[in-house]
C-alpha cells in the first residue's frame, strides 16, 4: 500500500465515522400541543417532548369555570410586577392581567393568569395559525397546526 493509497483510506474511515456521528443525532425536536385529563384535573400544554420548560401551560379543575395558565419565557419583563395581555388567534383576541413570577430553570421571568372556561378563545385554537401571546413587551407565537380538537374538549371539561 503506498502512503498516497493509506492516507485516502484513513481519509474514508474518518469521513465514514464523522457520517455515522451526524446520522445518529437525533433532530431537534419541535413543540407540541397535548392534553391530559386525570382525575378532576385537565391541562392543555405546548411544549417540546421531553423537555422540563413550558411555553403555556393552561389547567383547571373539571366543571370549575377557571382556567389557571403559565406562559414560560417572558423576557424583557422583570419578574413580580402585574401584567396585562393577551391571546389573539387571527381576528379573535382576549384579554387578562396576571403577575411576572421568576424563572428558575432559564433565568428569566414566567407569567401566571387565569381566564373562564368559557373564554371564546377557546374557539379559534382549531388548528389554523398561530396563538399570539401578548404580555407587557413580551409577544410570541405558538403555532396551532398540532392542536387538532384538543382545546375544544379541554375548555369542555373546563367549563361550569
Amino acid at each position: 500500500m503506498t502512503m498516497r493509497n493509506g492516507l485516502l483510506l484513513i481519509g474514508a474511515l474518518i469521513g465514514c465515522q464523522i457520517a455515522t456521528a451526524s446520522a445518529k443525532q437525533p433532530a431537534p425536536e419541535t413543540p407540541v400541543w397535548s392534553s391530559t385529563a386525570q382525575g378532576n384535573e385537565a391541562s392543555l400544554v405546548f411544549m417540546t417532548p421531553g423537555s422540563d420548560e413550558t411555553e403555556l401551560t393552561l389547567s383547571c379543575r373539571t366543571r370549575s369555570g377557571r382556567v389557571d395558565f403559565f406562559v414560560g419565557d417572558t423576557s424583557p419583563l422583570k419578574p413580580n410586577l402585574s401584567q396585562a395581555g393577551s391571546f389573539t388567534v387571527g381576528r379573535i383576541s382576549f384579554d387578562f392581567t396576571g403577575r411576572t413570577i421568576p424563572n428558575e430553570l432559564s433565568g428569566t421571568s414566567s407569567f401566571k393568569g387565569s381566564l373562564s372556561g368559557d373564554a371564546p378563545i377557546f374557539n379559534a385554537l382549531t388548528g389554523d395559525g398561530n396563538l399570539e401571546i401578548r404580555i407587557g413587551k413580551s409577544s410570541q407565537k405558538l403555532p396551532l397546526k398540532t392542536i387538532k380538537d384538543q382545546a375544544s374538549r379541554f375548555a369542555a371539561r373546563c367549563r361550569k
